[in-house]
C-alpha cells in the first residue's frame, strides 16, 4: 500500500501537478513513505528468515523489547518438518503393538497347533518390529 502511494506521489513529483510551493513539503512526506517502505522490508525478511540469518546489521523487528530474538517462519517450518518425520516414526511404533495384541488374540483363539504358533510368531515380529521403531522414534526425538 505505501509503495502504490509512494509511487503515485513521486509520479505527480514528476508531472509537475502539485504546486512548487507544497514540492518540499510533499519531497518530505515521500522520503518518510519510502523510509517506511524500507523498515518494512528489513521485517518482513526477518520475520520470514530469523534474526540469526539476517545478522545484527538489519534487525528491525523486537520481540519484548528486545532485539535479535525473531525465530523466523522459514526456521520453523524446519522444525516443523523434523517433528512431522518424528512423528510418522511415532505412528508406526503406535502400529506395530496394535498388530501384535491383535495377532496375540488370535493365537489364543485357534485350538490347532500350527496356526496358533504362526500367529504366536506374528505376534513376537511385530511387537519386536514395535519396540526397534520406537526406539528410533524416541532417539530421532531427542535428537540423537
Amino acid at each position: 500500500m505505501l509503495e502504490s502511494q509512494a509511487g503515485m506521489i513521486d509520479a505527480m513529483l514528476q508531472s509537475e501537478m502539485i504546486n512548487e510551493d507544497k514540492t518540499d513539503s510533499v519531497q518530505e512526506y515521500l522520503n518518510s513513505l519510502n523510509s517506511d517502505i524500507e523498515r518494512y522490508d528489513l521485517e518482513k525478511n526477518e520475520i520470514l528468515n530469523g534474526s540469526e540469518f539476517v545478522g545484527e546489521e538489519n534487525w528491525a523487528q523486537d520481540l519484548n523489547g528486545e532485539m535479535g530474538k525473531i525465530i523466523g517462519a522459514n526456521e520453523w517450518k524446519i522444525v516443523a518438518d523434523e517433528l512431522s518425520e518424528v512423528g510418522d516414526i511415532i505412528d508406526n511404533a503406535v502400529l506395530y503393538p496394535q498388530l501384535c495384541l491383535v495377532f496375540g488374540a488370535i493365537a489364543l483363539v485357534f485350538q490347532e497347533k500350527r496356526p496358533r504358533l504362526i500367529f504366536f510368531y506374528g505376534m513376537l515380529i511385530t511387537g519386536g518390529t514395535g519396540l526397534v521403531i520406537s526406539i528410533i522414534g524416541a532417539a530421532r526425538g531427542f535428537g540423537l
